[in-house]
């Protein structure tokens, strides 16, 4: 999955293109995005909140079924129907199939970053997975058209009910978390908080700190050969302006 900071830019950039919906609903479209990766901070299994699992599990189906998914169980994934939401409502929900649309071509890039480097898994990189995300999270972060605009819909959003296959207290813990360190703008920095906050101890964060410090150079060097930020990011803006149409259509 994208970092959360990456989740953003993308929706910064794909939110103008929904006529449907104005300034007032532009943080529940932001946070609808960020709360699919609750998974991460709460027990809440992975494949409930993204609709398909990992490509070591599901092959290519991971990188090309997640919204197909989500949009075939949409009635039932709603505690009301889509056509009685309200506007913030429903741009919460968009939120939400805006990043499953990011994490497609996430793993795409995954994958060939896998091939390149000749492994079998990802997991097998001499450099750690997290130090690579923070450090696509940090390079994510100059991308930002407007980002005070997105701090400021970030601070007075609220998280709307109306899912039914995570619990709303789950979406609460994980916004509680990350709210704050987004807000201050991104850095490792902002990561660490997010540890801590989570319920890691100082040893913990102090080990991923020194991860971080030794590995910062070899992830940036790997997020260059797969093709930087921007190139993911526009394939992500892509993809989500192709399928969030489709949560518009009486028939799906």
């Amino acid at each position: 999955m994208p970092p959360l900071t990456t989740h953003l830019v993308v929706a910064e950039r794909v939110f103008p293109h929904l006529k449907e919906f104005s300034a007032p609903e532009y943080g529940a479209f932001l946070t609808g995005n960020l709360v699919v990766d609750v998974n991460s901070f709460t027990s809440v299994a992975r494949r409930t909140t993204h609709f398909v699992g990992r490509l070591d599990e599901d092959g290519e189906a991971a990188f090309t079924e997640s919204c197909a998914n989500f949009l075939d169980q949409r009635e039932r994934l709603l505690s009301r129907p889509w056509a009685m939401l309200t506007p913030e409502e429903r741009a919460f929900v968009a939120g939400y199939l805006c990043h499953l649309a990011a994490d497609e071509p996430w793993k795409a890039m995954g994958a060939r970053l896998q091939q390149s480097l000749g492994l079998e898994s990802l997991q097998d990189m001499s450099v750690p997975p997290a130090v690579i995300l923070t450090a696509f999270s940090v390079l994510s972060h100059a991308l930002f058209v407007d980002f005070a605009a997105v701090a400021a819909a970030l601070n007075t959003a609220l998280l709307p009910d109306v899912f039914t296959h995570v619990a709303y207290a789950d979406f609460l813990r994980m916004w509680d978390i990350v709210r704050l360190p987004l807000l201050k703008g991104d850095s490792p920095e902002s990561f660490f908080e997010m540890l801590a906050r989570s319920g890691r101890d100082a040893a913990e964060v102090q080990k991923v700190r020194e991860q971080h410090a030794r590995h910062w150079d070899a992830a940036v060097a790997l997020i260059e050969q797969v093709g930087g930020v921007e190139v993911f990011v526009a394939e992500a803006v892509e993809r989500a302006l192709e399928v969030l149409p489709a949560l518009n259509e009486s028939e799906l």
